[in-house]
């Protein structure tokens, strides 16, 4: 579906990009062409236009690292809507298993086997700290959250904020039959909102290619 809704920008993109990088060298060759036959004049303006070019590069990868650099977790580098789609795909395997009353199996797909990949594996805390230590910790990868990141604003993703009814699954897992449904709603209304979240991000990205095409030219 990503690939789909971004085939067309994505083909503009590695054809301009291919230009893009064919151009540097061209110049490189034309400069080295005219050192070699002693050409000082043709070699200076070459020169001339290589930083131009140099100057235009620097423009085009500070776009990139803006518009489609994120970060998962404290580490993992992603595209910015990487996160959203984690998120997305270990959430529909959560409520799949809720719904079906599974916290873990064999084959691992029971809600308590999957939720803690939530928000690059930071969701783990809930397992084995108190939710307020979690959530502190969770705080520093949290888009939403005020104060002190890792790496910034601009680079995390909104966090599923899910980390209480997580814990919730861990505390029933002992029970004979432990009813689920007010951690459905909460994952559910996660599911909700990270898509939109998803979505947005996706339109920013497709936006930020056209935009870096034209820098290119």
């Amino acid at each position: 579906m990503l690939i789909r809704c971004m085939a067309k920008e994505l083909s503009a993109f590695k054809e301009e990009s291919s230009k893009f990088y064919a151009l540097a060298n061209d110049i490189n060759e034309r400069y080295l062409k005219a050192v070699a036959e002693n050409n000082t004049e043709e070699a200076a303006a070459i020169q001339q236009e290589g930083i131009a070019y140099n100057l235009k590069v620097h423009e085009v990868f500070k776009a990139v690292q803006d518009d489609f650099i994120g970060i998962e977790a404290s580490s993992t580098i992603v595209n910015k809507h990487t996160g959203y789609q984690d998120n997305l795909e270990v959430l529909d395997g959560v409520i799949a298993a809720l719904e079906q009353g599974v916290l873990s199996n064999e084959e691992e797909t029971g809600a308590l086997d999957l939720a803690y990949l939530l928000n690059g594996v930071v969701e783990y805390n809930y397992y084995i700290f108190s939710p307020s230590a979690a959530l502190m910790n969770e705080n520093h990868t949290n888009k939403a959250a005020d104060g002190f990141k890792w790496w910034g604003q601009n680079k995390c993703f909104y966090s599923t904020n899910t980390g209480f009814a997580t814990a919730s699954l861990v505390s029933k897992a002992e029970e004979e039959s432990p009813d689920f449904t007010e951690e459905l709603n909460v994952y559910r209304a996660s599911r909700a909102e990270q898509l939109k979240y998803f979505a947005e991000e996706v339109d920013k990205e497709i936006a930020a290619m056209a935009s870096i095409v034209e820098l290119m030219k």
